[in-house]
């Protein structure tokens, strides 16, 4: 798809925020779990999966599809664990293990999305 040079500047500056906030994101989905886990808030669930929710629509909007597979994961596996009514030990441990996980890729995550090689080139 061409892009006007315009659309393009301010597809760029958005990506660029995106990637600059996702350390916030993650805290908030971490934070959230651990409000979840701990005192059993459902309201904190319900935050947990707009964040992840959010997380994946936009890393796919912006072409990293890794991360938007890893987001779209961890909102299932909420979705499952609410489905059950329980949060086991096993679904905690790997919901707990997924975040990890996705904490690890941000921090490490290669800038490949869609915009990536024309705000290289600027």
């Amino acid at each position: 798809m061409e892009y006007s040079t315009e659309t393009l500047q301010k597809l760029q500056q958005l990506q660029k925020k995106f990637i600059a906030e996702l350390s916030e994101r993650i805290s908030g989905i971490k934070i959230q779990w651990l409000n979840y886990v701990e005192i059993d808030n459902d309201e904190a669930k319900k935050d947990i999966k707009i964040l992840l929710h959010n997380l994946a629509g936009t890393a796919g909007t912006f072409g990293y599809l890794e991360l938007y597979e890893k987001a779209r994961r961890l909102e299932k596996m909420l979705d499952e664990m609410a489905d059950n009514k329980s949060k086991s030990d096993s679904g905690a441990a790997a919901m707990t293990a997924g975040i990890d996980d996705l904490i690890h890729f941000i921090e490490h995550m290669p800038d490949s999305g869609l915009f990536s090689q024309s705000t290289k080139d600027k």
